[in-house]
């Protein structure tokens, strides 16, 4: 404690009101970063500039190794999170001061990709977002609401960077207008976006995050789902997904799974958040579904040679395997050698593994099953049906399955502005309405333009989960499955 004092006094946060520790932790890592800032307006030239970054960087690690967090993975996003946060202008002291459509507009950021891999319903999501803000005439209530991309400069060949997912996240809670959120695109985005939102009071729905520890306690996930919420007594949980979670995922998974003979599951994931949540949301409901939990571990990115986890499939006397990290982390291998063990029945990905990579992946014996919150418009009721043919008619082709998770999203953000319209300001006493956005979108229960329902932890309320099957290079959809 003492140590994070002379932190705070020396980058001039020891007069900030920051009522918990977590919070004056967290600010002292985004003070220490506003060294950075500073070295642009001196004019100094580009290795000065590095050279106050690093010293910044350093102030910053100095307050996570303070006690910041105890997930080492954890803190090194934060660090990054407190340094760019700093570049783009947040306020050390309580954050940005968000007077949120002073000019009678607010912004909601649209964070799925655009290019790269998933950019073709990354781009559908843009599109059925606008349908729904079109079909509200551009507003929600009083308030005109304008739908933009969040910053994204990665390089699409290189998949995902937690850089630039942190620094979105960070230029949104920067920009005063912005009080809503549309993404993760999965939840790995998720869990490093949601502290930086949180912090500053924006809003975010996702239409894709499946992990269950970003709602709801998870023993894999120690702090859960706290840790991602640092602003907790001043915003509360500002989040809501507009997909099933990963246990209810897993709930029908399993019993899928049982139908079709399986006896004994072994899990797999890369550590990441997706996928140890689909491995944590398996162990927790296998035995309710009458099946075996043989073994679950968390392997290296990209593992070559998957012998010695195979082996451990064979001594467990598995028959299915699991695998529910995001594409890319090691994947092609596993099916690829566990081809060649005789007791594997059946492959299963999770949600997270993506329909393209599951087509390619094919089967084994058996087949691929890939369980999913994604299901086609045509069987999703008949809100579902009129999307697709709105959808059409506007674009001339169909929307991809998730598409419309994205303008459930948009359509349950303009609840809450219109909600929180009547409740910010000087006529009702004062508060920004980024802050009021924040609250109202708590005691959205349901969106009846699209038979939604939520509970009380922002959980999709019977959401359905979609069984795949693929082999061949061929996807085909088997049903909802409950």
């Amino acid at each position: 404690m003492r140590k994070l004092k002379i932190i705070e006094s020396r980058i001039g946060l020891d007069q900030c009101d920051t009522s918990s520790l977590l919070s004056r932790r967290w600010f002292a890592a985004i003070g220490g970063a506003r060294v950075a800032t500073a070295a642009s307006s001196y004019g100094y030239d580009d290795q000065q500039r590095t050279q106050f970054f690093k010293h910044a960087r350093s102030v910053a690690y100095e307050a996570v190794h303070a006690g910041l967090d105890s997930d080492p993975m954890h803190n090194r996003f934060l660090v990054i999170v407190a340094v760019l946060a700093a570049a783009t202008g947040l306020s050390a002291c309580g954050g940005s001061s968000s007077q949120s459509a002073q000019n009678g507009k607010a912004i909601i950021l649209l964070a799925v990709p655009q290019t790269g891999t998933g950019a073709q319903l990354g781009r559908d999501m843009l599109e059925a977002a606008r349908m729904v803000l079109d079909a509200n005439r551009g507003k929600a209530g009083d308030v005109k609401v304008e739908l933009a991309k969040a910053v994204d400069e990665a390089d699409p060949t290189q998949g995902p960077d937690p850089e630039v997912v942190t620094r979105s996240a960070a230029a949104a809670v920067a920009n005063e207008q912005v009080v809503g959120w549309i993404g993760g695109f999965d939840s790995n985005d998720t869990a490093l976006q949601l502290p930086i939102l949180n912090s500053g009071g924006v809003t975010a729905v996702s239409p894709a995050a499946t992990a269950t520890p970003l709602t709801s306690s998870d023993p894999e996930f120690p702090g859960a789902p706290a840790k991602y919420f640092p602003q907790l007594e001043l915003y509360g949980r500002n989040f809501v997904r507009t997909v099933a979670k990963d246990e209810q995922i897993s709930i029908a998974a399993l019993r899928e799974l049982k139908r079709a003979g399986v006896r004994s599951i072994y899990a797999f994931d890369a550590g990441d958040t997706d996928g140890v949540a689909f491995s944590s949301a398996l162990e927790r409901t296998a035995s309710s579904a009458g099946i075996k939990f043989a073994g679950h571990d968390s392997v290296e990115p990209k593992l070559d040679d998957w012998s010695n986890e195979l082996d451990a499939v064979r001594e467990a006397g598995a028959d299915a395997v699991a695998w529910g990290s995001v594409p890319g982390s090691g994947e092609s291998a596993l099916w690829q050698q566990a081809s060649a063990v005789s007791g594997i029945k059946q492959m299963v990905a999770g949600p997270a593994v993506g329909a393209d990579t599951v087509r390619r992946l094919g089967g084994v014996r058996s087949g691929t099953l890939w369980f999913s919150a994604v299901i086609p418009d045509s069987v999703g009721g008949s809100s579902s049906q009129k999307f697709a043919s709105a959808f059409k008619r506007r674009t001339g082709r169909a929307a991809l399955p998730g598409a419309i998770d994205a303008a459930a999203a948009m359509e349950v953000l303009i609840a809450a502005i219109a909600k929180a319209s009547k409740s910010y300001g000087p006529a009702a006493g004062g508060g920004s309405l980024r802050s009021a956005v924040a609250t109202a979108v708590h005691s959205i229960r349901s969106v009846d333009s699209m038979n939604l329902k939520f509970d009380a932890l922002g959980d999709r309320v019977d959401a359905p989960v979609g069984s795949w099957s693929a082999s061949g290079g061929r996807l085909v959809f088997g049903g909802v499955t409950k």
